[in-house]
C-alpha cells in the first residue's frame, strides 16, 4: 500500500522540469526488457510490486477518463434473470496505444508524449506511449561488449572480446567496400527521377498502385477491395532536377561512407530487434519459466494483460472500449509481435480494433503471418498502412549527406538486415506494400488501406516527407490513416 501511495504522490506532484509528468500515460521499458520509473531524478528499474503498481496508476487514468468522456455509442446485449435480452447503448472510449520506432532513445519517447498527450485528449482519445531504447549507438554498444549470440549471460568475460569485434566489423566493412560501393551507384539510379532509371520492381509497383485504385474505386460498395490512395510525385520539373543532382552528387560520399555503416549497423540492427524480444520476454523470464508452463512475464505481455482485466472490468459497467495499435517503423514490428501473441495468447491480450502502421519497418513475411490470420479471426478489425512517395524513400539525406541516402527501410533493406527474398524486405517502403498486396485474402481486403503520401514543395501541414515525419501528425485521427474517412484532409 506504500508503495502505492508513494508512486501516486509522484505522479501527481511531478517536477515540471521533466517530460514524464503524467505517467498514467506512459511506459517506459529498458533495453533488458525492465519496466522504468522515470522522474526528475531519472530512470529507476521496477521490480514487481512496484510495476503492479504503476500499471494500477494508469488503469484508474483510464477508468476516470471513460466516466467522464464517453465519445460515441456501442451497443451492447445484456441477459436478464428471465431470459429475455436488453439491448442498452453505452459509451464508447478510444485508446491509442503508440510504439514508436527505431533510432530513438527513451528520453526521445517521453518527451513526444509529454509534447502529444494534451493533443490526444483534446481531440478525444486516451493516449497510451510506449517508450523503450531503439538507440543507435546504444545498441552497437550492446553488441561490442554485452551480447553475444543473442544472450548476455557471459557476464565480464563479453567485454575481453570487444576488441576482436571491433576489428572484426571495421575488417567486414573494408572488404564489403568494392561491393557496397557498386550497389551505391544501382540504388542511386533508382532515385533518380527519370522513369526509364526504375527499376522492374519500380515499374510493377507503379502498375499495381494503379490496378488496386482501379479496383477500389470501381467496388460500390467499397467493402470488397483494398482502400487505396497514392499521392505520387508532386515536384516541379526544377525541384526534379535538385534532387537527381544531389543524388549524383552526394554519391561518392556515401560510397565512402557506406561500407561502415553497412558492417557497423547490421550488429547493432540485431541488438535492436533483440530488444523487441525482450520486451514481451527478459531472458530472466525464459529461465524462470522453464518445465513450470509460466505464460511470458515481459513488461509488455503484464501490461497487456492488465488492459485485457480493466476492459472485461469495464464492459460490466457499460464501458465500451476500442483500441488502435499505432507501431511507427520498428514500432510496427512490436506492434506486429503483440497482434501475434494476442494469437497466441488471447485471453491475456485486448482485443485490438485498428492496426495503423506507419512507414513499418516489419517484413512483408512477419505482416502475412501475423495481421493477417489476426484479421481473419477478429472480423471487425481494420488495419492501415502508410508510407512515403516512392522516391523520396530514396531522397531522404541524413547528417547532411555524410550518412548512405535514403530513409531508415532503405538502411534496413540495403544495409542492416539480411533478407533471403522480397518477402522479407520492410513493408513500409512504396515499391514493396504494392508488391505484396496479391499476399492479402478477399475477405480482408475490405478492411485495408493503403496510404501513400505526395511529395512536393508545398503539401500539406501532416504530409510527411521524411520518415521520421510520421511520428509529428495526428496519427490518432481516423481521418488521418483511413482512406474511406478522407485521410489527406487537412489539419483545422
Amino acid at each position: 500500500m506504500l508503495r502505492a501511495v508513494l508512486l501516486l504522490a509522484a505522479v501527481l506532484t511531478g517536477c515540471a522540469s521533466t517530460p514524464v509528468a503524467r505517467r498514467q500515460h506512459l511506459l517506459v521499458i529498458d533495453r533488458k526488457g525492465n519496466p522504468v520509473l522515470a522522474d526528475a531524478h531519472g530512470f529507476q528499474d521496477m521490480d514487481d510490486p512496484l510495476y503492479a503498481d504503476y500499471l494500477e496508476t494508469m488503469i484508474q487514468g483510464m477508468r476516470s477518463y471513460a466516466a467522464t468522456n464517453g465519445t460515441a455509442n456501442c451497443i451492447t446485449t445484456n441477459q436478464t434473470t428471465t431470459g429475455a435480452s436488453i439491448t442498452t447503448t453505452n459509451h464508447t472510449n478510444r485508446l491509442v496505444l503508440f510504439i514508436h520506432g527505431g533510432l530513438n532513445s527513451p528520453k526521445t519517447g517521453i518527451q513526444r508524449a509529454a509534447d502529444l498527450t494534451d493533443k490526444v485528449l483534446k481531440d478525444g482519445a486516451y493516449p497510451v506511449f510506449l517508450s523503450w531504447d531503439s538507440s543507435l549507438r546504444g545498441s552497437y554498444w550492446d553488441h561490442l561488449f554485452w551480447v553475444r549470440r543473442g544472450n548476455a549471460d557471459y557476464g565480464y568475460w563479453a567485454p575481453l572480446e570487444s576488441p576482436f569485434y571491433l576489428a572484426s566489423d571495421i575488417g567486414g566493412a573494408v572488404l564489403k567496400s568494392p561491393i557496397v560501393f557498386l550497389e551505391g551507384f544501382w540504388r542511386a539510379r533508382q532515385a533518380m527521377p527519370i522513369r526509364g532509371c526504375q527499376s522492374e520492381a519500380q515499374d510493377n509497383a507503379l502498375r499495381a498502385s494503379e490496378r488496386l485504385e482501379d479496383l477500389y474505386g470501381r467496388d460500390a460498395g467499397r467493402t470488397n477491395s483494398i482502400a487505396v490512395e497514392v499521392g505520387g510525385n508532386r515536384l516541379t520539373r526544377g525541384g526534379n532536377f535538385r534532387q537527381g543532382a544531389y543524388t549524383v552528387i552526394n554519391t561518392p560520399m556515401r560510397a565512402v561512407f557506406a561500407p561502415f555503416f553497412h558492417s557497423l549497423g547490421t550488429p547493432a540492427w540485431n541488438v535492436m530487434l533483440r530488444r523487441v524480444d525482450l520486451m514481451f520476454e527478459r531472458e530472466s523470464d525464459s529461465h524462470r519459466g522453464c518445465g513450470f508452463f509460466v505464460p511470458p512475464q515481459g513488461a509488455l505481455p503484464k501490461f497487456a494483460r492488465r488492459l485485457t482485466q480493466f476492459f472485461n472490468e469495464e464492459r460490466d459497467h457499460g464501458h465500451c472500449w476500442e483500441l488502435t495499435l499505432v507501431g511507427h517503423s520498428m514500432g510496427a514490428i512490436v506492434a506486429t509481435e503483440f497482434i501475434e501473441r494476442a494469437e497466441t495468447y488471447d485471453t491475456d491480450f485486448p482485443r485490438v480494433d485498428n492496426i495503423v502502421l506507419l512507414a513499418p519497418a516489419v517484413s512483408q513475411r512477419s505482416f502475412e503471418h501475423a495481421i493477417i490470420p489476426y484479421m481473419k479471426r477478429q472480423s471487425n478489425a481494420v488495419c492501415s498502412i502508410l508510407t512515403l512517395e516512392m522516391r523520396g524513400e530514396l531522397w531522404e539525406r541524413n547528417w547532411h549527406g555524410i550518412l548512405p541516402q535514403g530513409s531508415l527501410l532503405v538502411w534496413i533493406d540495403d544495409y542492416f538486415a539480411n533478407p533471403n527474398s522480397e518477402a522479407d524486405h520492410t513493408l513500409g517502403r512504396f515499391t514493396n506494400l504494392m508488391l505484396a498486396a496479391d499476399r492479402i485474402p478477399l475477405d480482408v481486403r475490405g478492411r485495408m488501406n493503403f496510404l501513400a503520401f505526395p511529395f512536393g514543395e508545398r503539401e500539406l501541414l501532416e504530409t510527411p516527407l521524411r520518415h521520421g515525419d510520421f511520428s509529428r501528425t495526428r496519427f490518432w485521427k481516423r481521418e488521418f490513416w483511413d482512406v474511406r474517412k478522407q485521410a489527406t484532409k487537412q489539419p483545422e
